[in-house]
């Protein structure tokens, strides 16, 4: 079936806490609820006699899920406001930055990423530079560095040899 992606379905037309995995419907045996199961619904609701694909006349309709007589109250009628972003709540005192999922610290807007403390050593190593000293870089100067060093390696090029232990190693050599 490809690609898996949950869905959910909201709506007052719907028993309250319901939960569907697989379609009781269907016009094949074998029909699930997937992606095309929307375009199944609409081609359902209004009544079209044809299909878009093969894959929609196959796809389960959400319409089966559609089970009260009547809408359910218990629903709300308009939706509330959006939270601000952090743009709104910016200030200069506190501007928005990135917080490390892996840890949960939050090193500041200026902070090298994880990528470029992976990235600056490989390029050094490829470009046959010396690693820069990490802390003395902030990430606009970790992103020239990385640029400068892609364009040595594009402009030198780079091919990988086999040693005769057979390790493999890259090098950069001059074209």
């Amino acid at each position: 079936l490809g690609l898996r992606s949950t869905a959910l379905l909201a709506s007052p037309w719907i028993p309250k806490g319901k939960v569907f995995q697989e379609p009781t419907q269907g016009k094949y045996n074998s029909s699930q609820f997937d992606l095309t199961s929307v375009i199944s619904t609409v081609r359902d609701l209004f009544g079209l006699s044809s299909n878009l694909t093969a894959r929609d006349d196959w796809s389960a309709s959400f319409l089966e899920l559609l089970t009260e007589t009547q809408p359910r109250t218990d629903t709300p009628e308009t939706l509330p406001d959006a939270p601000t972003t952090n743009k709104e709540n910016e200030d200069e005192e506190s501007p928005a930055q990135h917080c490390s999922a892996l840890d949960g610290i939050c090193r500041g807007i200026d902070a090298l990423t994880n990528k470029q403390k992976r990235n600056i050593p490989l390029f050094a190593h490829l470009t046959g530079r010396p690693v820069p000293d990490l802390t003395q870089l902030d990430k606009s100067a970790a992103n020239e560095w990385l640029l400068e060093h892609i364009r040595l390696l594009m402009i030198s090029g780079v091919h990988q040899s086999v040693s005769s232990a057979g390790a493999s190693e890259i090098k950069a050599t001059t074209v």
